[in-house]
């Protein structure tokens, strides 16, 4: 062994027995050497005292103990030890200090202006209907008037001849052409979801910071970075076309003017191709959303490629072919009247040489004095009908008249103009009650004491407490109005254990989205 190698000293007895080594009891217990200063070595180390010759062999077990310490230096050595212990305390302090903090300026919520937004909902509704249009909130299809709420889950759907713009909170609006179809995803105030399930929708998206806007076709999903681009999803054709800024698709971005198409007259494409300005002169959906954003203050100012489509007409252009027409007889009339009611205005006609075999368009403006179809808001009656209500229910002047509706976009024989003031009804709040939900295999069903004028919202996640908006992991929510029962299996498509809950729907007519939560239930998707 080293001789300088150290071996912690054993504790060495008090009462004397087993003795202690001659050597170390002559300089331990010596009273002239351990007070004589002029003894002391300057520092003086008990471990390196001298050893006697040694008689145990290399590397076996000492049995010679250590000399006790000499009182001066044990009271140095517990104040060094005492220091040490002070130093690696206040180090142990500040590093749980700095640790915690760390923690919770990254893992915690803040508050003032680092904390992060809540997750609102976008409210939505229907705000122009044309023809036939259909709202489905399950499993059923109902009519859907103009001024219709619609939510999270909600699907809307269009027939022959007809269109539909729904309006988000945020003057985002969704345009569906004849012979469409979408569901309203997600309806959040950092991400929205439409998904196209047929026809062609035009998008016009009010730009806003940390959220995302989606449209999607199929397996494909078209991300908004600007405020103005169309889907399409049929048979012959899926893909999008911008007409404003730009749209994100996984690795590629569609410039404006540009358009990419995933099944093109059938067969599989994926190439970014320029669009025909000539083609979209010719498509009346197109050229009837450029007409409805030049009447927002916003988005005229952000026509981008539709700006100037229908100002460049081709020299040797054919003319499209047109609608039969009534031949025009300046005797020829129609002749409107309206009144308010408790729920809406009651608009009537008759006709004076305007042939009966068309539809109408009735018409309506509170700023126009003369609404025109195309222009202003419009509602659609069927041919051998000479009446309808419109279900505007806010207290303004509206300017209505009627037209003979000829389709593709023609309106003839403009009657009078009507103006009349609607009533005013206060929305239904919803009574409060006791929520109780039950869950017999996949499908959760439920029971109201109260009164829920806009249905129910079913919320689930995995990390428990669900609510609406969508919150936790894995979280979503469906709107189920009418009806009291959901299959989670057709909502819920990734495995795990779910925490589902039910509640009331307010449908913005209190600060709480939803209220009255049943108890947790338990579901687990394979």
């Amino acid at each position: 062994m080293d001789e300088n190698s150290q071996v912690p000293p054993k504790e060495t007895p008090t009462d004397g027995a087993g003795g202690l080594p001659p050597q170390q009891n002559t300089a331990a217990n010596n009273p002239t050497v351990a007070s004589s200063p002029a003894a002391i070595p300057p520092q003086p180390t008990p471990e390196t005292t001298t050893q006697p010759p040694s008689a145990t062999p290399l590397g076996a077990p000492s049995t010679q103990q250590s000399a006790p310490k000499k009182p001066w230096a044990s009271k140095k050595n517990l104040i060094a030890v005492a220091i040490v212990c002070a130093v690696l305390v206040a180090a142990g302090a500040i590093f749980w200090l700095t640790r915690d903090s760390s923690q919770n300026s990254s893992t915690e919520p803040t508050t003032g202006s680092a904390q992060k937004a809540p997750r609102l909902a976008l409210g939505a509704a229907l705000t122009y209907a044309e023809g036939t249009v259909e709202r489905s909130s399950g499993d059923t299809w109902d009519s859907a008037e103009e001024g219709a709420t619609l939510g999270e889950g909600d699907e809307l759907r269009t027939g022959q001849d007809s269109r539909a713009i729904i309006t988000l909170d945020d003057g985002s609006a969704i345009r569906l052409n004849q012979n469409s179809k979408v569901t309203l995803d997600t309806l959040l105030s950092d991400s929205v979801i439409v998904i196209n399930n047929e026809g062609a929708v035009y998008t016009r998206v009010v730009t806003a910071e940390d959220r995302m806007f989606d449209v999607k076709v199929a397996d494909t999903s078209y991300t908004a970075l600007g405020t103005a681009y169309m889907t399409t999803n049929t048979a012959d054709k899926k893909g999008v076309e911008v007409f404003h800024s730009q749209v994100k698709t996984g690795d590629k971005t569609v410039k404006e003017g540009q358009g990419l198409y995933k099944i093109v007259n059938g067969e599989k494409a994926n190439e970014v191709v320029s669009l025909d300005p000539e083609k979209l002169r010719q498509n009346t959906f197109i050229t009837w959303n450029k007409a409805q954003d030049e009447k927002n203050d916003e988005f005229k100012e952000k026509l981008g490629f539709l700006k100037d489509i229908d100002k460049t007409p081709e020299p040797q252009q054919p003319t499209p072919p047109q609608p039969p027409q009534q031949p025009s007889d300046p005797g020829a009339s129609i002749s409107a009247s309206a009144s308010s009611t408790n729920d809406g205005i009651n608009v009537s006609w008759s006709l004076n040489g305007v042939s009966s075999n068309y539809a109408y368009k009735v018409v309506y403006s509170t700023s126009d004095t003369t609404p025109t179809y195309g222009e202003n808001s419009a509602q659609y009656v069927p041919k051998g009908n000479y009446s309808t209500k419109l279900k505007l229910t806010d207290g303004k002047t509206w300017n209505i008249r009627v037209c003979s509706y000829r389709g593709n976009g023609q309106c003839l024989y403009y009657s009078n103009t009507v103006t009349v003031q609607a009533p005013y009804v206060e929305k239904e709040k919803v009574t409060r009650g006791t929520m109780s939900a039950s869950l017999s295999g996949s499908v959760i069903s439920w029971s109201y004491s109260g009164n829920a004028p806009y249905g129910y919202k079913v919320v689930w996640n995995t990390s428990g407490a669900p609510t609406y908006p969508p919150s936790g992991s894995n979280a979503g929510a469906r709107l189920v109005t009418p009806g009291n029962s959901l299959d989670l299996n057709s909502k819920i498509q990734a495995s795990g254990t779910y925490k589902v809950r039910v509640c009331a729907y307010t449908s913005h007519t209190e600060s709480d989205p939803c209220v009255d939560y049943s108890a947790e239930q338990t579901f687990t998707r394979p």
